[in-house]
């Protein structure tokens, strides 16, 4: 008999072990903050819609503290959030983290991103959008941000702007 609850109390203790790790989607810590900062960058995107139809995901960037490692997942992970919206064209804009090059006479020119208004407004007729969004993360005391900032390809003009910090 004290074999038998000894038996039971053993897989009741690995059952609710195994539920915890459910809850624990990854371990580490910036990578489960990122989780949970998805949702409200969710809904901040889908609050841009109001200021702004369709948008192209012009750049995102990082802070010196956070590892290539954790850039690549979170990379991914912010662009298959976006991408997947249906209130809110939201695409990746690949020729905005190219570098290109002009010869002007004896100067060579060598440019990254949206390097001006006229080269903004080509970029999104090309990606059929209205605007751009540029994406930071950052960190500070092991508590992770997102700054989004949203601006109209016509003019260049701040459509929308919103920090959201984790816990």
């Amino acid at each position: 008999l004290i074999v038998q609850f000894i038996f039971a109390l053993s897989m009741a203790s690995s059952v609710i072990a195994a539920e915890e790790d459910a809850y624990v989607f990854w371990k580490d810590p910036q990578i489960a903050q990122l989780e949970e900062l998805t949702s409200k960058l969710i809904d901040s995107v889908q609050k841009m819609q109001s200021k702004i139809s369709s948008i192209a995901i012009s750049s995102i960037s990082f802070g010196d503290k956070l590892p290539s490692s954790f850039r690549k997942v979170a990379t991914a992970r912010l662009q298959q959030s976006l991408t997947s919206q249906i209130k809110l064209k939201v695409s990746i804009c690949e020729p905005c983290s190219q570098i290109r090059t002009d010869i002007s006479g004896s100067f060579l020119k060598i440019s990254r991103g949206i390097a001006d208004d006229k080269y903004r407004r080509e970029i999104a007729k090309e990606l059929d959008v209205k605007g751009f969004l540029d994406i930071a993360l950052f960190t500070s005391e092991e508590q992770l941000s997102i700054s989004l900032n949203a601006y109209e390809a016509a003019n260049g003009e701040i459509v929308y702007s919103k920090i959201i910090t984790g816990n």
